[in-house]
């Protein structure tokens, strides 16, 4: 509700701070200081005078000249547009997130139903290019009885610490950062389509195997990129895969 008429004590005011800068030229009556200062201690001091606040103006970013009323329409306007594009952007990635947990539980529903190595290695490769949508997917398992599994690719230890040593730390690895030869033993034939990668090793500080992706796109994958399921993925493919080794 706009009040008309201003206050006694708000008066009382007014006249104390105009009694306090008696005596001073009239074109430095008030600094520009002192304006600002009374302003924030009287936030209503406009109530009550909408003709001297429709005179108002400000320099606009256009160079033009407009009232302090507009000015105020448009910062609020900005802010609103900046706050619908930022629940927007949230919105996203909720609806993102959940359908990576639908397709991250499903994964793992089908590898507690494999019967063995080789039903897990054909179920992780199928989900990441039906489901996530990867036309590169590796999965590698260390092992120094490398030829007892036909149906899995599996490599010795030592073989493993030739190529991908530094990826074989227990975070993941993002990005372009990879070598020749490290792409082509992860994805054989096929690196030279690799644009960007991520190499999550399995088994903790012991690694025993790695799962490789990979985009076309240089820029899908990179440093600053959220690694929580594809962690969540290479634990829950650690205990399958030590289950069947034991």
């Amino acid at each position: 509700m706009i009040k008309t008429n201003q206050s006694a004590a708000s008066k009382q005011e007014t006249i104390d701070f105009i009694e306090q800068n008696e005596g001073v030229e009239a074109e430095s009556t008030l600094s520009t200081k002192s304006v600002e200062a009374y302003l924030k201690q009287h936030p209503d001091f406009f109530i009550g005078r909408e003709d001297l606040l429709a005179q108002l103006t400000l320099q606009h970013d256009t160079g033009e000249a407009v009232s302090l009323v507009e000015r105020q329409v448009g910062v609020l306007r900005d802010r609103n547009l900046e706050m619908r594009n930022r629940l927007r952007e949230l919105l996203d990635t909720v609806r993102d997130n959940n359908h990576l947990f639908d397709k991250t539980k499903r994964l793992n529903l089908d590898l507690l139903d494999c019967a063995d190595l080789g039903a897990v290695y054909q179920k992780v490769i199928e989900s990441f290019k039906k489901d996530f949508h990867f036309s590169l997917c590796s999965l590698i398992l260390f092992t120094d009885n490398a030829k007892q599994y036909s149906a899995i690719r599996a490599v010795s230890v030592d073989e493993a610490q030739e190529y991908i040593a530094s990826l074989l730390k227990e975070k993941p690895t993002l990005g372009r950062a990879l070598r020749e030869d490290q792409l082509t033993f992860l994805f054989g034939d096929s690196a030279k389509d690799v644009g960007s990668s991520a190499v999550v090793p399995l088994g903790g500080e012991e690694p025993m195997g790695v799962l490789a992706i990979a985009s076309k796109d240089d820029h899908h994958f990179h440093s600053n990129m959220d690694t929580l399921f594809l962690t969540y993925i290479a634990e829950m493919l650690t205990r399958v895969i030590t289950r069947y080794l034991k």
